[in-house]
């Protein structure tokens, strides 16, 4: 099995080098295979199941629209409505440049230096975020817990210690509160 970050890390690269203008592009090739089914392309076609129409199903809904709207899109507008910058400019910038103008933004600039360089200080805890902190709820909503057959036979069988792993997942918790610390 490929090394899913590894994979969406290079596809990044890819954009960069061939589109560098390009952010919503590059938002896209980080979360390319986002949408995949359970081993990856096995099941594609199966049921009309189609890992990008999922893939811009998931994009376009909770959590991962909001994410991106919240962080990068309202960096983005405090920066246009701060300094004297047209959104075409914005809009031609490479990264180096788009950091550079964020980083030089008094209003942008302590988000921007978190983001880029405090990324230890983001924080995870299961559980919904109380009313009365800061900070963002995120909930998953599928655990991958399904087995194929082993040799045959279901994994209960066949493989009972894997099995019994599988079935610890669905315990999990599948909603978390997210903050910066």
């Amino acid at each position: 099995m490929r090394n899913v970050r590894t994979h969406s890390c290079g596809v990044l690269a890819l954009v960069a080098h061939f589109r560098p203008e390009d952010e919503l592009l590059r938002v896209a090739a980080l979360l390319h295979d986002i949408g995949n089914l359970p081993l990856s392309h096995t099941l594609e076609g199966v049921a009309g199941l189609d890992h990008h129409a999922i893939g811009v199903q998931l994009v376009q809904s909770d959590p991962i629209r909001p994410v991106l709207e919240k962080h990068v899109r309202r960096l983005a507008r405090q920066l246009l409505d701060s300094a004297p910058l047209a959104p075409a400019r914005l809009a031609r910038m490479t990264d180096p440049q788009l950091w550079t103008a964020f980083d030089s933004c008094a209003v942008t600039q302590a988000e921007s230096t978190m983001v880029r360089y405090e990324l230890h200080r983001l924080k995870v805890e299961a559980g919904s975020a109380p009313p009365d902190r800061s900070g963002w709820t995120f909930s998953l909503r599928k655990i991958y817990s399904s087995a194929p057959l082993v040799e045959g036979q279901r994994i209960e069988v066949a493989a009972p210690e894997p099995a019994a792993e599988l079935n610890a997942l669905r315990a999990l918790p599948t909603t978390f509160r997210v903050w910066w610390s």
